[in-house]
């Protein structure tokens, strides 16, 4: 066994050997089979297609930053009342909550899901946008079935008057929730924990999403 290890060792100094003597040795150049002088790069050449191909990936870097995060988050509130937004989902990760949550295949055309919190309070938010019409008939057909207990896991369903428009509170698990339509938006509003007045909060959460509300 012992002479193995020394035979692999002789092994690796042979190999480590024909390494260093390979870098030692100097460079060859190439020479042309006409006998002229070697071909060089052209360093401008190269250098400018360098530039390029960072110029391509920073141009598309900030394409997909201004897309995917400016636009989309700045149509989301980041404070409702005394809230801070910690988390969103828009589009292809929020559709998919509502249909759950309405348990509709309506067409949505674009949808986000926002979570804000502070010290002891939550606050979610479900907004979706589709044709008025189908919002409407979507919102009737949840509050027949809230109001006769098909669907049980909404209780004390109520209808409330925040400046003109109307709204339905309910609670699940004693919890306070709300939903409303402003046009072609259908809105969600859940609320956990202690947050001092759910009204207030919710004339602040409708003031964010969908335009000025003076109270209720």
């Amino acid at each position: 066994m012992a002479s193995e290890g020394f035979a692999n060792d002789a092994t690796a100094n042979d190999a480590t050997t024909g390494i260093v003597s390979a870098m030692a040795a100097p460079a060859t150049t190439s020479v042309r089979a006409d006998g002229g002088k070697p071909r060089k790069a052209k360093k401008g050449h190269v250098r400018h297609v360098q530039l390029l191909i960072v110029l391509v990936f920073v141009g598309a870097m900030y394409y997909s930053f201004q897309s995917n995060v400016l636009s989309k988050s700045t149509a989301v509130p980041m404070q409702i009342g005394q809230l801070v937004r910690y988390q969103f989902e828009t589009d292809q990760q929020a559709i998919p909550q509502l249909r759950q949550l309405y348990a509709t295949e309506m067409p949505i055309t674009t949808a986000y899901v926002a979570h804000y919190e502070s010290e002891g309070a939550n606050l979610n938010i479900w907004v979706g946008e589709a044709a008025a019409d189908d919002v409407m008939r979507l919102l009737d057909d949840l509050t027949n079935k809230i109001e006769s207990g098909e669907n049980g896991t909404y209780t004390d369903l109520k209808k409330l008057d925040v400046s003109g428009m109307t709204v339905y509170a309910v609670k699940r698990d004693k919890e306070p929730q709300f939903y409303y339509q402003s046009g072609k938006k259908f809105v969600w509003i859940g609320i956990k924990g202690d947050t001092g007045s759910a009204n207030q909060l919710l004339v602040d959460a409708m003031r964010a999403v969908t335009g000025s509300h003076d109270g209720m």
